[in-house]
This record gives structure tokens, C-alpha cells and sequence, in this order.
């Protein structure tokens, strides 16, 4: 169909209706009953409410969920297991914003999007796929951020530390917490200590 040519040529990641009545030049009543058609067609998937996106994008759930709330980072347990620092798969989709925390239903994933302060959002970093997501550090930080405010659990027993600058860790959480050993308190330099001691006995 020529519509999804045109949407193909715009390289979006998603379109709304707006998006829609801009490239066809259509009115929005009209541009409703293209969307349905289209998406009953199997042309364009309904991800969410005023949401649609071409059947190749299924894949870059996180890619779109980053873009829906903008400004926003991929982070904690979600950035964490990416980088290999948590084992278990996540299924939820974890961001960092400064805009105030939401969920959203997107397509068969949930995104969490948790608001932090706007002097805490930096130390993040767009790949190569568009994605803006945490250093493995940040990711760390603003879990303990969140676990400090009563907000969040971490999980140590799927926890790798030898992914992790805790140097670099250490200074940051220093800058904010500076009264406090906030590593020792939740366990993580003693967690990397005894992983020290064990391949230590290996050899």
C-alpha cells in the first residue's frame, strides 16, 4: 500500500494519528478508519493508545518505550541485566525520567518510567542502536537511589560485581551520600569480597 511506503520513508519508530493525518493529508476522521484498516491488514501494529508502528519495529520495544517518554534512560534492573551485572532476564522495562513516575502497557511489555531528581539524571549514553541507556554504574545507583527511598528491592543472588566499577560507583554514591558507606550497608563490598576469597581458594 502506498501509505506504508510513505511511513517506511519517514523512518519514525512509531506514529500517532497527528503523525498520520500529517503524511497523508487526510482528515482525522479519515485517518481513523485508515489506522483500523491497516491494522486489521496486519500493515501496522497498535502498540498502544494512539500508537502505531510498522510489524518490522516489533523487536525495539525498549528503543520505542524510550522514545514515547522523552527525556528518559534505560536503567536499573533492566539496564543491569543488559550489561550483564544481573542474570535474570527482565521482563519489565526500567527507565529513569525526570517527568513523574508512570507505567505503560507497550505492545506485551510493561514500561516503568521512575522519576528522579533532574541533578541526578546524567552518566547515561545513546548506542548505536538510538537506545539511551545507563553506564552499568548509574544503573546501580539509581537502584540504590530508589531502595533508600523504600521504593525498590535489590536482589544480590543473581548479582555479578565484577561487571562493575565499584570505584566508580563508590563516587558517586559519595556525592550524594556522603555521611554514609552505602556499599557496606546493603552488602555489595562484602558480596565482592567474598567472590575475591572464592577464586582466590581455586588456585
Amino acid at each position: 500500500m502506498k501509505w506504508i511506503k510513505s511511513f517506511r520513508a519517514i523512518n519514525k519508530l512509531y506514529f500517532t494519528s497527528n503523525d498520520i493525518v500529517k503524511i497523508t493529508k487526510l482528515p482525522l476522521s479519515s485517518v481513523y478508519v485508515l489506522l483500523n484498516r491497516l491494522v486489521q491488514q496486519g500493515e501496522l501494529i497498535r502498540l498502544a493508545t494512539n500508537c502505531y508502528i510498522l510489524p518490522e519495529w516489533i523487536s525495539d520495544l525498549d528503543l520505542i518505550a524510550n522514545q514515547l517518554v522523552f527525556p528518559s534512560y534505560l536503567s536499573f534492573e533492566s539496564a543491569l541485566s543488559q550489561a550483564g551485572v544481573l542474570s535474570q532476564i527482565q521482563y519489565t522495562l526500567t527507565f529513569a525520567t525526570i517527568f513523574k513516575t508512570k507505567n505503560l502497557i507497550i505492545g506485551d511489555r510493561q514500561a516503568v518510567y521512575r522519576q528522579i531528581q533532574p541533578g541526578l539524571f546524567r552518566n547515561y549514553f545513546q548506542r548505536s542502536d538510538r537506545l539511551w541507556i545507563a553506564e552499568p554504574e548509574k544503573a546501580l545507583f539509581d537502584l540504590i537511589y530508589f531502595n533508600r527511598l523504600g521504593k525498590s528491592k535489590i536482589d544480590f543472588a543473581s548479582f555479578d560485581d565484577s561487571k562493575l566499577n565499584i570505584s566508580q560507583l563508590e563516587k558517586m554514591l559519595m556525592q550524594y551520600y556522603p555521611e554514609k558507606n552505602i556499599l557496606w550497608d546493603l552488602g555489595i563490598l562484602g558480596h565482592q569480597e567474598k567472590h575475591t576469597e572464592s577464586d582466590l581458594e581455586e588456585y
